[in-house]
């Protein structure tokens, strides 16, 4: 047998973006929203959409050091 190589593509990116956005604080997971290009293929209304959703499931969605707050200030910067 043959081994061939194949591309797999995700069709909704706001999920995963939605995930480093939703409950994290994590360094790596706001620097991987500003400098990759995750925010490009996604849905910009879907993804704020989703994150207004999962806000109110968080503990403390008012926390400052939750990734989510940055978002606007991501999008205005890459001019998405």
């Amino acid at each position: 047998m043959l081994a061939k190589s194949f591309q797999v593509f995700i069709k909704q990116s706001d999920c995963r973006g939605i995930k480093k956005y939703q409950i994290w604080k994590r360094q790596k997971d706001l620097d991987d929203l500003e400098n990759t290009p995750l925010l490009d293929v996604c849905d910009k209304e879907k993804l704020l959409e989703m994150v207004n959703e999962y806000k109110v499931e968080l503990l403390n969605p008012n926390d400052p050091d939750l990734n989510f707050h940055q978002l606007d200030n991501i999008f205005h910067k890459r001019r998405i």
